[in-house]
């Protein structure tokens, strides 16, 4: 785990700021998982919908299951838990008894506006069901973490065999077949529909889809060179993952994973491993993660992924009743919603009591503090 690769921190803080067009858009798709959507759809939209959802989540579990290996190999486990705990819980209830009710409050107020009607049953808890289903996985890794640490050995070593090259597109391959396999599975197990009784099930489902990625992630960091070797992809894999995206917006144009065939999720599980493996390659090596704003945006990935979507919620239901078209209502939202959200944190800034309910820790300070120069002695006369 001696791989220096300072651009996975910024490619996170990266996916962390596509939430915001990605829940812009979720409204003015043709099909929608959001809490709200608009009967001016766009086919362009639903386009980009499609694309994002290919590569945030899945990516982001990659990313976060491999860094999950590299701090618990350098703290005790118990110390890596109780900041798991901090980073994660503390934020998950703040927002679970302020931001969720007031979702649901803003749904309620324009249930009988035009134009409008209620999206999807959501999850217990809307968009913050990442952080359950992360917390889970970290618990899942200190009690299962023996057992763990020997099976993904196995399987780092073949995703980062020594002769690389087309043995590597194979073993990669293989992977991905697997990972296709899995989902079918999941699918075939929780093939009915979730309805908004069993919406707890919506979230072990997710931590299902989304498993392999993390354990995948966990054990790039786990063998040393394996994630030199998977950010380093061949011709053939750059081919195919624009291959299986292009299959994946043609065959998948409606983002519900709940309404997906099983060749719909074989297509966007195909190009989700693919496209994971592009955008670590493209980032990984980056040196801009030193960066003072790359720096700042990764103090508040936590605060931006919390405050982003009812500020999105807001200024679409803003907007809806306008009737502008949806690439320009959509276009607006994301606008608006990095402001509010960029103001959301700088505020957090300033209270060492909002930044601990929001981010679970105090955020450091936007500029260092100067120290006063040391006296110089007076020389002797």
């Amino acid at each position: 785990m001696d791989e220096r690769l300072p651009g996975l921190d910024a490619l996170r803080v990266g996916l962390i700021l596509l939430g915001i067009p990605f829940h812009a858009a979720l409204p003015y798709a043709t099909d929608s998982l959001g809490l709200v959507h608009s009967d001016r759809s766009s086919t362009a939209v639903a386009i980009l919908v499609v694309v994002l959802r290919t590569l945030r989540m899945p990516t982001f579990f990659l990313v976060a299951g491999f860094f999950a290996a590299r701090l618990l190999a350098k703290r005790p486990t118990d110390v890596w838990l109780r900041d798991r705990f901090l980073r994660l819980v503390v934020p998950l209830a703040v927002a679970a008894v302020t931001i969720v009710p007031l979702q649901r409050a803003l749904v309620d107020a324009h249930r009988s506006e035009s134009g409008i009607w209620i999206g999807a049953p959501q999850p217990t808890f809307h968009h913050l069901w990442f952080l359950v289903v992360l917390f889970g996985f970290c618990l899942a890794v200190v009690v299962a973490r023996p057992l763990l640490d020997r099976a993904v050995d196995g399987l780092a070593r073949l995703t980062a065999p020594r002769r690389g090259g087309r043995r590597d597109d194979l073993a990669f391959l293989a992977v991905v077949a697997t990972a296709i396999v899995w989902e079918v599975a999941v699918k075939a197990l929780f093939d009915a529909e979730i309805s908004p009784e069993a919406r707890l099930a919506g979230t072990t489902r997710l931590a299902l889809v989304y498993l392999p990625w993390f354990v995948f992630g966990y054990a790039l960091a786990r063998v040393p060179g394996a994630m030199a070797r998977f950010a380093t992809p061949t011709p053939a894999t750059v081919a195919l993952a624009i291959a299986f995206l292009a299959v994946d917006i043609a065959v998948a144009p409606v983002p519900n994973l709940e309404s997906f065939s099983a060749l719909h999720l074989a297509a966007w599980t195909g190009a989700s491993w693919y496209v994971a493996r592009a955008a670590v390659a493209a980032t990984a090596h980056l040196s801009f993660a030193a960066l003072p704003l790359v720096r700042r945006l990764g103090d508040w990935t936590m605060p931006i992924y919390v405050l982003h979507h009812p500020w999105t919620l807001a200024f679409v239901l803003l907007l809806l009743p306008t009737r502008w078209p949806a690439e320009v209502q959509f276009l607006l939202v994301t606008i608006l919603t990095a402001v509010a959200t960029a103001v959301s944190c700088l505020v957090i800034d300033r209270s060492a009591i909002l930044a601990t309910l929001v981010s679970g820790r105090r955020l450091p300070p936007l500029t260092p503090r100067r120290t006063a120069p040391a006296a110089v002695a007076a020389p002797a006369a």
